[in-house]
């Protein structure tokens, strides 16, 4: 968690998160983001974990992108 403290710190505009749904994944990371308001979820989905993947828990792996709330718009640049 330290790391991600510093993270908060910088503050980042775009977050793309993996494994969100596997235990001991990065899902607390989008949660975390989502509840203190900070960040809304752009998009979501799942991918196959790959083909040297035989459990079948972990075959499929969540993902999810998240833009800042206040964030510049990304289709308002000036120029």
């Amino acid at each position: 968690a330290e790391d991600w403290r510093y993270l908060e710190l910088c503050k980042p505009q775009l977050l793309a998160i993996y494994n969100t749904n596997l235990p001991g994944g990065a899902g607390w990371v989008r949660e975390r983001v989502t509840l203190l308001g900070s960040h809304v979820e752009l998009a979501k989905g799942h991918n196959d974990g790959g083909s040297g993947e035989n459990d079948d828990f972990f075959r499929l792996r969540g993902w999810s992108i998240l833009l800042r709330t206040d964030a510049p718009s990304l289709g308002n640049v000036d120029g």
